[in-house]
């Protein structure tokens, strides 16, 4: 059945009445579709080597680490409603503000985590309070129940970290708008892996860049020792290739079924399942994967979670009987998005619960 206002209020009371299980429950049906979050406007501190480049001028630092200040732009306030999007028709959005925003009691808090919408982007970080109360020290927001839900901006590629002990984790969104390879540039690109993966993953455990020229080529400086950089606690990690560019066991990428740059192993069995199921009722059927990364406290311990999820578009076959024979009528192309599977990533990874392909509901009506 379709996403109604009435599914995002149940989710909303879930959520206000501190119910974790409940509330996973609810997300392995019905998909969340956040806002692009950015963080202009709120709270951070820049963290970036301080270097001199050869002919002495100041590093200005490409993929720094923004970490967020003060908890007014660490906790948001979601309006829930049926995503406006065609593409995202079928999932729930989440509409973020602020404290200073006058949120309405409509408005559900959470923690929040948006990313850096800019070319050269960075790692977002937001460390999350222990506690049974928060002071945002805005208006009503000086004595309210500390949030048990954490959520990050959509993902288009992105990858998230999260670091540190269980109750008081640190979350990191690190993405850019333009190709890091190119900003890189290929020895550097060799240098940290080859993959936007691996890059990321280098930068979150210490490695920086700068666009200073050194020697010949821009450089990027590794820590001495990478492997002992945020170690001595729990690690869990998602990036694209986990929800929708896989890589084989080569490097190489899944590709989708019907042409584009990139797929997963689930979406394309997923989709040839549908093709299967509704050749004589549906045409042009087409499954593209995408990801939404949650979090749950639960008595005072954080968990999180890769919800992945499918975009299905199809057209529907109109059966057209007359007197001498029948014809089929191709229909308007439908959208729906569904929850293919769920897995915990942190702190310790467990195994993928995929919803079975028999059980989840496509077809809207």
């Amino acid at each position: 059945m379709p996403v109604t206002q009435e599914t995002c209020n149940r989710l909303k009371l879930l959520i206000e009445n501190n119910q974790p299980g409940e509330i996973l429950s609810f997300f392995r049906q019905w998909p969340i579709g956040p806002d692009d979050g950015d963080i202009k406007g709120l709270n951070f501190q820049v963290h970036a080597p301080n270097v001199r480049g050869a002919s002495g001028q100041t590093e200005k630092p490409l993929f720094a680490k923004y970490k967020l200040q003060g908890v007014a732009s660490q906790v948001g306030f979601a309006r829930l409603s049926p995503h406006p999007q065609v593409a995202k028709r079928g999932s729930i959005f989440l509409n973020v503000t602020y404290a200073d925003k006058n949120p309405t009691n409509e408005m559900v808090p959470i923690w929040w985590l948006p990313w850096k919408k800019t070319e050269s982007g960075g790692l977002v970080k937001l460390k999350i309070n222990d506690g049974d109360t928060l002071n945002l020290g805005i208006g009503n927001f000086t004595n309210m129940d500390n949030p048990a839900v954490f959520f990050t901006a959509a993902l288009s590629g992105c990858s998230i970290f999260v670091y540190g002990d269980p109750s008081t984790p640190s979350i990191y969104h690190a993405g850019s708008q333009n190709s890091v390879e190119q900003q890189l540039g290929t020895k550097n690109w060799g240098r940290l892996g080859g993959t936007s993966e691996s890059v990321w993953h280098s930068l979150f455990k210490g490695a920086y860049h700068t666009d200073i020229r050194q020697l010949d080529f821009k450089k990027a400086i590794l820590p001495m020792d990478p492997t002992a950089h945020k170690t001595q606690h729990p690690m869990g990690e998602v990036n694209k290739s986990h929800y929708v560019s896989e890589r084989r066991q080569d490097g190489s990428i899944v590709m989708p079924r019907k042409g584009g740059k990139s797929s997963t192993t689930r979406a394309n069995q997923f989709e040839e399942w549908l093709e299967n199921r509704y050749q004589n009722t549906c045409t042009e059927i087409k499954a593209s994967p995408w990801g939404c990364v949650f979090g749950l406290r639960y008595q005072g311990k954080w968990s999180f979670y890769l919800q992945r999820n499918a975009t299905v578009s199809y057209k529907e076959l109109v059966k057209r009987r007359s007197l001498f024979k029948t014809r089929y009528d191709i229909g308007p192309m439908r959208v729906n998005n569904v929850v293919m599977g769920i897995q915990r990533f942190y702190p310790e990874q467990g195994s993928i619960r995929w919803t079975p392909h028999e059980n989840i509901q496509v077809l809207v009506r």
